[in-house]
């Protein structure tokens, strides 16, 4: 990635003046930084829920980040998804990282914005990443849950999907990854909507098919304080990416946090589960 995002940057500025988009400041970097690790085999948590984020691998991937950073356009340290969007769009950049939210109808938008781009998404290197979705829930207070259960079946059903789908959106559902009505290569005039369905399917195949249950999802999204993990790590990984931090140091500060947020030992946390604390149900 380095290689390709250098080439760009220093052998060519023609057509792209910059190597690769990316979103380095405390927002999304994490999630990029998380993506490299997985590549390389790497976790946050082990499969004995032992804290990781700060091992070989991620350290790796956290020095390929950084290094990334030199080619990206200017502001890279304060970019979010949207702005790296609207640098692809603009032809700064070849190529970005992590496909958020829907924004994929949003970055193929650049083959009318640019005579002959012709934008791809593709599993990431080694066909190892994660995909995310959001969650409903039923509000605790709701008068109505039975109506509420009704309509949380049918949003997250095969039809429901269906629909969500048809209007651009990204679906869990395999039933609509794989619908022909879907398929650029049946339906053509899906292709601005719903060409990263089949890599969607690629990555959860990959996981299936050649990687151990524990390792198909980081343990750390099961782990119920993962949203504070989450939070703390987009403020380390900015702070390495801004080089307010080394790699190691700054991903030794992170496994720190963590596991001082699990409350595992007092005044120096542990970074293996305490013989009290329970994992969480697979």
């Amino acid at each position: 990635m380095v290689v390709y995002a250098r080439f760009w940057y220093e052998e060519t500025r023609d057509p792209f003046p910059y190597g690769i988009g990316l979103m380095a400041g405390p927002v999304e970097s994490n999630d990029e930084w998380m993506s490299i690790m997985w590549s390389f085999g790497g976790t946050q948590f082990g499969p004995d829920y032992s804290i990781t984020a700060n091992a070989t691998p991620g350290v790796m991937a956290m020095e390929i980040y950084v290094e990334m950073v030199k080619y990206a356009p200017p502001g890279a340290l304060a970019s979010s998804y949207d702005e790296v969007v609207a640098q692809f769009q603009q032809g700064l950049i070849p190529n970005t990282g992590p496909l958020y939210l829907d924004q994929w109808p949003n970055v193929a938008k650049t083959a009318k914005l640019i005579p002959g781009a012709r934008p791809m998404p593709t599993a990431p290197p080694g066909g190892r990443g994660y995909i995310g979705t959001f969650a409903l829930g039923m509000a605790s207070a709701s008068h109505r849950k039975e109506y509420a259960w009704e309509f949380l079946k049918f949003i997250t059903g095969p039809d429901g999907q269906y629909k969500f789908s048809k209007g651009g959106g990204s679906t869990c559902r395999r039933s609509s990854l794989l619908h022909p009505d879907f398929d650029p290569d049946v339906n053509p005039d899906t292709w601005p909507y719903t060409a990263h369905f089949k890599e969607i399917v690629r990555i959860s195949e990959y996981l299936y098919k050649w990687e151990p249950a524990w390792q198909r999802l980081d343990p750390i999204f099961n782990v119920p304080a993962a949203c504070k993990f989450y939070l703390e790590s987009k403020v380390k990984i900015g702070a390495i990416a801004a080089g307010q931090l080394t790699p190691k140091g700054g991903l030794d500060s992170l496994a720190l946090a963590y596991a001082t947020i699990l409350q595992w030992g007092y005044p120096v946390p542990s970074m293996k589960p305490p013989s009290w604390w329970k994992p969480p149900p697979e």
